[in-house]
């Protein structure tokens, strides 16, 4: 039987045009810790599959990575949602090849949710840490992907939303949520499920009310920014009216 491999990638890869940042792509065949390839190659396609960049990669921590500099990602390359990335890497079993969807953009959409703004909402949040833990940062990235994924599900890009902060309210009943979830799980009495399910029900009314400036023509100004663009788009219905509905009805009938 072959060997199935799974990569811990919850979101495609945003490049920041003109600036550097390091890529990973951590696989795993069993347990929580990563399968460390012998070796590998990374490639980087534009949007018409042309090579931006191809590196052999860097093992570190079992976990394969490329820094890719902000000289491969100049001025004159087109923005895009549409490019790859393509890790071909070896391991005992064989070559194994892994796909990941890129864009190449303007700036990023940073989270504000830290451990400081969580203690704020809940001083004694800190007494729930497990044992090992030192703080919530995989809670709050955890969320930050699951909300990243939400607007990709909805045909936008993060990266084009201009205010960050409108996301922390929805960011932190999330992040609660889970830390909440989690502890329920291995806590009795019912209590931490219960916060969990409360905290879930803000995130949905702070998704449904949160608005934010997006940038569809892509020029990273916010004066030219769409204002109040909605989370959840509003669905209309084109019935009839009522009224109209049994007026029509009653001439059948006669």
């Amino acid at each position: 039987m072959p060997t199935l491999y799974t990569i811990d990638s919850q979101l495609p890869s945003f490049y920041v045009r003109g600036y550097a940042q390091t890529v990973t792509m951590p696989v795993y065949t069993e347990g929580t810790s990563p399968t460390p390839p012998d070796s590998g190659t990374f490639n980087l396609y534009d949007q018409n599959k042309a090579l931006v960049k191809t590196s052999a990669i860097t093992v570190t921590g079992g976990i394969a990575s490329v820094d890719v500099s902000a000289l491969d990602l100049p001025a004159t390359l087109s923005l895009s949602y549409q490019w790859q990335e393509e890790w071909l890497l070896v391991f005992s079993a064989g070559t194994e090849i892994f796909r990941r969807d890129a864009y190449l953009c303007l700036r990023a959409l940073h989270p504000v949710v830290n451990d400081v703004l969580l203690t704020r909402r809940v001083k004694d949040l800190h007494s729930l840490l497990a044992a090992g833990q030192t703080n919530f940062s995989e809670y709050t990235q955890e969320a930050w992907g699951v909300i990243n994924r939400m607007i990709l599900q909805r045909g936008m890009r993060p990266y084009l939303i201009m205010n960050d902060y409108a996301f922390a309210d929805c960011h932190i009943a999330l992040t609660l949520e889970l830390i909440f979830r989690d502890c329920s799980t291995y806590m009795g009495e019912g209590r931490y499920a219960t916060r969990a399910d409360d905290y879930q029900k803000e995130f949905v009314r702070r998704w449904d009310d949160l608005k934010w400036e997006y940038d569809s023509a892509e020029s990273n100004q916010r004066a030219d920014a769409e204002r109040s663009v909605p989370a959840r788009p509003l669905t209309c219905f084109n019935f009839a009216p009522r009224s109209w509905a049994l007026r029509t009805s009653a001439r059948r009938i006669a």
